[in-house]
């Protein structure tokens, strides 16, 4: 199968992918327990609970803080104020991972579209990618809460081929974690897996059709993908 299109189209993930936004995450997470009396995490812990949006985020903290029958009331209410607080901080110790700035710079000069779908809120991943100067790069980016669905539902990746305007075949989704193998299997997309992010078991044992070590390695695999000789 031929993955080509003009132009050559790649979706990418957010957290754990292009960024390192878990001292971030953790920082609005710790107001949030702080604020309701309960013990603060270490990030080690929350790191692994980054990537399935916003309440599952919020279940989860609640859960290793000891809160093991949160009513839905209070778990809105935290993730409200989670929110609130990440949106005060959005990038204040989030890092762009090595080589990301250069390679989507590049991808756009050879006319690539580049899309961005991520379970992060919508207002603060625009938040976030203004704050380290990213907005540019992307044609399209859907966050969590701007579709009634969330990944690894294949929708909120369709909604970004359709903001765009490329047929759903002609998409390479590059991620990081369990969620983008599921989520590029449910939108029938070829996936390439970074391996330095917020996977949760080792990136080598998740099904994919390629995996790279560093955001550097990303264009000579998708020249695979394309047939297109990059020069990076």
């Amino acid at each position: 199968m031929s993955y080509a299109s003009t132009p050559h189209t790649i979706i990418f993930d957010l957290d754990g992918t292009l960024i390192d936004s878990a001292n971030d995450v953790t920082h609005a997470v710790n107001l949030m327990l702080s604020e309701q009396s309960l013990p603060t995490l270490p990030v080690e812990r929350v790191r692994p609970m980054i990537g399935e949006g916003v309440h599952v985020l919020i279940e989860k903290v609640m859960f290793a803080t000891g809160v093991t029958s949160a009513s839905e009331t209070l778990l809105a209410h935290c993730a409200a104020r989670y929110q609130h607080f990440y949106a005060r901080y959005p990038a204040a110790h989030t890092v762009v991972y090595d080589g990301v700035p250069e390679v989507l710079a590049a991808l756009q000069a050879e006319g690539c579209q580049l899309g961005l779908c991520t379970n992060k809120p919508q207002t603060i991943t625009q938040l976030v990618l203004e704050a380290l100067d990213m907005t540019h790069y992307f044609t399209a980016v859907v966050g969590g809460g701007s579709t009634p669905f969330r990944k690894p539902d294949a929708r909120p990746l369709w909604t970004v081929l359709d903001q765009i305007g490329v047929a759903r075949a002609a998409c390479v989704y590059v991620g990081d974690s369990e969620v983008d193998v599921a989520t590029a299997r449910n939108a029938g997309m070829p996936l390439v897996l970074v391996s330095y992010g917020y996977a949760r078991i080792p990136v080598g044992e998740l099904a994919a059709d390629a995996r790279i070590n560093s955001f550097r390695d990303l264009p000579a695999v998708l020249a695979g993908f394309t047939g297109q000789v990059s020069k990076f």
